[in-house]
């Protein structure tokens, strides 16, 4: 869809606004959100969507303390840093330690960021909920789906 001016941005929102509000009398706030996801490829045994948002000017200010603090790293991987792997490929168990401790986990701290998340233990998904009702599946033949059921409850 083209939105070519400032009155289709706003109808728009309100056309969306009567379909959350289930076109009922109410308020509705559009809130940028960052998303980011793990476990869904095959075979992981849960996934998860966490949801973080905060004022543009808490981002801002974010931004730059994050792009400071975690020199010389560039791009900050989580998994990398906990197995040493990628640009932490030969940091020591202590460095990348007191790297976390000292520098990364105090940058969330010193800003206003709110966020959430969800996650789905597959594997229990599978062992209970769904041989309980004799289906029998791979749960992680559906990652997609499981995938937009942590986005709603993350976003919720």
């Amino acid at each position: 869809m083209r939105l070519d001016s400032a009155e289709d941005v706003g109808e728009r929102v309100c056309e969306i606004g009567d379909t959350f509000l289930a076109h009922r009398h109410g308020m509705l706030a559009v809130i940028e959100v960052y998303l980011d996801e793990s476990g869904t490829h095959h075979g992981s045994p849960a996934m998860s969507v966490a949801a973080v948002w905060a004022a543009k000017s808490d981002w801002a200010n974010w931004t730059i303390d994050w792009v400071q603090s975690k020199a010389p790293i560039r791009i900050f991987h989580a998994v990398d840093c906990s197995n040493r792997d990628g640009e932490f490929k030969g940091w020591g168990k202590a460095k990348r330690d007191i790297f976390v401790i000292k520098r990364i986990l105090p940058v969330i701290s010193r800003h206003y960021i709110r966020g959430t998340a969800a996650a789905i233990d597959l594997k229990a998904l599978a062992a209970s909920l769904l041989s309980r009702h004799g289906l029998v599946m791979d749960p992680s033949e559906n990652a997609r789906g499981w995938y937009y059921i942590c986005v709603q409850w993350a976003i919720r």
